[in-house]
């Protein structure tokens, strides 16, 4: 008798397809007490991020959403190759938890299921407050790593419950907006493109990890991200460019460096016309709004 097949099979069958650079790294919380003015220097990170913010309250930037500042009781969410820096304003006390994807289909085929919302949000980088029981599942997991509860086992079912609480006790548009840098058609080819994007030389080499012809990535790629490849991936760098100028004493030559620009003629074509200001103008002008908003704390 044939075997019924199951919404875990379908999707395993295509993730041993498609899925195949997937960076291995297993799920993991981490529990932190950081002093205030503590700086966390620009890093890209390898792993898809949620952040609890237990007490306390810190400012993230990350690509061009500059200097976001969260608090106790908010949790917010960083996908996978996202340049990010940030500043600790009070002690605060973060759980965090790593993962490259939710570990069950199902809880992927959910996430897949919200394209139809995600693809109308104008994504601005916003936290989700935490709930009465997320609340307790944070409190809990950190007395359970004090304890001596710490291992895969604990943080295998941990994410697993994570995504329930947040599937069930939260709105398809809250969970949306929360998940929307990693929402798509495929889950599995925009997981893909995340993870390799940053660390390919150009487009080319990108399409040729894939393992898929180039017109068949390219209509993939237009169909999943609304946009071209090659747009798409200007786009990013151009957060890259602003994310870089945001950062103090940062300069044209370490931002053209960063962001793999040679030509300085280039470097200022590229600004004006996309910024419509300069290198310098740049600098000083994303430098200017950090000093602002930094200003308005004091």
């Amino acid at each position: 008798m044939k075997k019924k097949t199951t919404v875990e099979d379908k999707l395993h069958q295509d993730e041993v397809l498609n899925y195949k650079y997937t960076t291995g790294f297993n799920s993991r919380f981490h529990y932190l007490e950081v002093p205030a003015d503590t700086y966390v220097g620009s890093r890209v990170l390898e792993q898809n991020t949620i952040i609890f913010i237990m007490s306390g309250s810190c400012s993230f930037s990350y690509d061009h959403y500059i200097n976001r500042i969260f608090s106790a009781g908010e949790m917010l969410f960083i996908p996978k190759s996202a340049i990010v820096t940030g500043v600790v304003l009070d002690e605060t006390k973060i759980l965090y938890l790593s993962f490259d994807m939710p570990h069950s289909a199902l809880d992927r085929q959910y996430m897949q299921q919200q394209w139809s919302i995600a693809r109308d949000i104008v994504y601005d980088f916003t936290p989700l407050k935490i709930n009465f029981l997320i609340d307790i599942f944070v409190s809990s997991l950190v007395r359970l790593i004090h304890s001596g509860g710490d291992c895969p086992e604990l943080h295998d079912i941990k994410q697993r419950e994570i995504f329930i609480l947040l599937r069930k006790f939260y709105t398809r548009e809250q969970f949306s907006e929360f998940f929307c840098p990693i929402i798509g058609i495929s889950f599995n080819f925009k997981n893909f493109v995340l993870e390799n994007y940053i660390n390919c030389y150009n487009l080319k080499e990108l399409v040729e990890r894939s393992n898929m012809c180039p017109n068949v990535f390219m209509r993939k790629f237009k169909k999943e991200f609304g946009v071209s490849a090659y747009q798409w991936i200007l786009k990013q760098k151009c957060h890259k460019i602003i994310h870089k100028a945001s950062h103090p004493e940062a300069t044209v030559k370490e931002i053209m460096n960063d962001v793999g620009i040679e030509s300085y003629s280039h470097f200022n074509k590229v600004c004006k016309r996309y910024f419509n200001l300069t290198p310098t103008q740049l600098i000083n002008h994303c430098q200017g709004d950090i000093f602002l908003k930094q200003e308005a704390l004091e």
